[in-house]
């Protein structure tokens, strides 16, 4: 009697040279899979049955391992992009005030929304959580309450 092989479910595991094979380069170097990104625009592949965000899984293959305490920076800015040479492995302060939400913004801010210097004595860090006021702002807004 001859022995059958169970079916497989649904479509065949891919590996990563499959997804690999199905990079497009664009002009700027950036490497990008015809995966649809998910709801974070990142895209994610099923890797030898594994569910795997696609640039952690190509910084793997071609760096090596991610220290646990990183994350990875897309230095074009272009979250689908898996290109490894496009990544870096930052800390997650780092990657956040090299990006271009509102923290980063305001930590690269020279001035408060009126126009006075955020330095020196008109500087005020809290320590609890490290944002900037600027001394002048405060002091006018604590003497309008206290009116």
């Amino acid at each position: 009697m001859e022995a059958t092989l169970p079916k497989s479910k649904g479509r065949p595991r891919k590996t990563f040279e499959d997804h690999l094979k199905a990079v497009t380069i664009t002009e700027n170097g950036c490497w990008i899979l015809p995966n649809k990104p998910s709801s974070s625009t990142y895209v994610e592949v099923n890797c030898n049955g594994k569910k795997i965000l696609a640039h952690r899984l190509f910084y793997t293959k071609f760096k090596g391992p991610i220290p646990p305490e990183l994350v990875l920076d897309h230095l074009c800015r272009n979250r689908p992009c898996v290109n490894p040479t496009h990544l870096e492995a930052v800390s997650m302060k780092e990657n956040i005030l090299r990006g271009e939400g509102r923290a980063a913004l305001n930590a690269k801010k020279n001035e408060c929304d009126f126009g006075h210097q955020l330095a020196g004595t008109n500087l005020i860090v809290r320590e609890i959580n490290g944002h900037r006021q600027c001394r002048i702002c405060t002091r006018s807004l604590y003497n309008r309450r206290s009116v």
